[in-house]
């Protein structure tokens, strides 16, 4: 669908993900195998219009100890050479670190990385970012580090300081964020962690300042941890926002009543979900609260199978990956055994206090495969309330787009829908894009209005493509023209 804006780990990236891991490992075994070519995707941040946006690019190990990452087009982004086939591969997934990091030192005789490592980003070296590799402990790290997080981009610029030993953590080591000290905690010898910390959440950025305070026992969560949000503007406000308790037993499962935030959440999206875990399952009742300007909405929620599984069942109320404040879209549908069956909607509404409104939706088939079918109205990543489009109207057959497909834009609420873009996809059901098609840019907005004209071949653009910007003063007038053009 058009919606997907989340900066999450969606369950098709995870798996994606251990793909390229499986990989690796495969090198690391020493046993390089014939080329893979793995898809992934990460979420780049467009400042313009506040939002994620979903880019793929490629990863791809090669026979000849290559890692190469290429975009959806095929033009190479970079090539990593793996020289230590003993270790595990260092496989960069985030779309800014492929473009902009780089770390700089020298390898010894058995290729390993010794003496001193530095890093640059966008081509600047960071300060006293880095650390030493041993020549004498097979390469290990040794001494203080200053090191990225996994997360590291533009808008998460946080350092965890501390020191090696063997190659592992030891000590106390902090997570370090516009100069001031966040979190952190200590590790043992074995570079576990252990007592009380202070974690950042896994998506933490700027407007998604989530840190997680509870005790570590062995490297493994234990009791209960709570959940802090600041608002990381102004004069900072930090609120305890979530809470739950992990068993005494060593596994880090979580169990009981829980109040966490969904994965995702951000400034103008804190969304949270209240329900019950057993053995790290929800199961029971789940309700979904939007936390705005201190105030806690009831927005939607369901039920879980009682059993475990994580398996939803009967009638819930979700809300799209990217709802925030001026994208406030719902979901409303039945689950069967974990998979959507029926009828489900898709309401908005412009504000806090506004009711729901039916704005598109469609159905999936009865036998619980989960499978789109028939005619659906969907919403696009550029859906808001001051400039709302619906990418898509058409239809379904087995899951994948068929024949005519239609783009519709309004000014804002008061206006009527026009067509102002489309196109068709094969009608043997492959959801490949053939033909004629004008397609909206990706900014198009009120300031922004740019769509292109041309011709795909196969799923692939083919030809010239024209763009056309189209004036405000001719808006109501673009209706004839995209008959002529198309």
């Amino acid at each position: 669908m058009g919606n997907r804006q989340k900066n999450s780990y969606s369950q098709e990236q995870q798996k994606n993900n251990e793909q390229i891991l499986k990989e690796g490992q495969k090198i690391e075994e020493g046993k390089i195998m014939q080329e893979s070519n793995t898809i992934y995707e990460d979420y780049v941040w467009d400042c313009y219009n506040s939002r994620f946006l979903k880019t793929q690019f490629y990863i791809n190990i090669t026979s000849n100890q290559e890692i190469k990452y290429t975009n959806i087009e095929g033009s190479i982004l970079r090539i990593d050479y793996i020289k230590d086939t003993s270790k595990k591969p260092e496989i960069l997934t985030k779309l800014e670190q492929i473009k902009y990091l780089n770390w700089q030192g020298e390898y010894g005789e058995n290729l390993k990385k010794v003496g001193k490592w530095t890093v640059t980003w966008k081509g600047e070296i960071l300060e006293n970012v880095g650390g030493w590799y041993s020549e004498k402990d097979n390469g290990q790290k040794v001494g203080l580090w200053k090191e990225l997080i996994k997360n590291y981009w533009s808008k998460a610029q946080v350092y965890e300081i501390g020191e090696y030993q063997n190659g592992y953590r030891i000590g106390q080591w902090k997570y370090i964020y516009n100069n001031h000290q966040i979190g952190g905690g200590f590790y043992n010898e074995s570079g576990q962690k252990i007592g009380k910390w202070i974690d950042i959440n896994d998506n933490f950025w700027e407007q998604s300042y989530i840190t997680l305070r509870g005790e570590y026992k062995n490297g493994i969560k234990v009791g209960f941890w709570n959940i802090y949000y600041n608002n990381n503007v102004g004069e900072q406000q930090t609120l305890l926002i979530g809470t739950g308790l992990f068993d005494d037993q060593e596994r880090g499962t979580k169990v009981g009543k829980w109040i966490e935030m969904r994965e995702g959440s951000w400034r103008r999206s804190l969304i949270i979900l209240i329900g019950n875990y057993k053995n790290q399952e929800k199961v029971g009742l789940w309700d979904t609260y939007q936390f705005w300007d201190k105030n806690i909405i009831k927005i939607g929620g369901g039920n879980y199978d009682e059993n475990g599984g994580n398996i939803k069942v009967g009638r819930w109320i979700e809300l799209n990956d990217g709802f925030r404040s001026d994208y406030q879209v719902i979901f409303r549908g039945e689950y069967y055994c974990g998979n959507k069956v029926g009828s489900w909607d898709t309401q908005w509404r412009c504000d806090y206090i506004s009711p729901f409104q039916q704005i598109g939706g469609g159905s999936y088939d009865e036998k619980g495969y989960g499978v789109k079918i028939g005619n659906w109205i969907e919403q696009s990543d550029n859906f808001r309330s001051e400039g709302q489009v619906i990418t898509f109207e058409g239809d379904y057959r087995n899951g994948n787009k068929v024949g005519r497909w239609d783009y519709y834009w309004r000014e804002n609420k008061l206006e009527k829908y026009m067509q102002i873009g489309g196109g068709s996809y094969d009608k043997q059901g492959n959801g490949e894009k053939i033909g004629k098609w004008i397609e909206l840019s990706d900014n198009f907005f009120q300031n922004s209005k740019i769509t292109y004209k041309g011709v795909y071949k196969n799923n692939k653009k083919v030809g010239s493509w024209n763009e056309i910007k189209i004036d405000d003063k001719k808006i109501r007038q673009f209706r004839n023209m995209y008959q002529i053009l198309l």
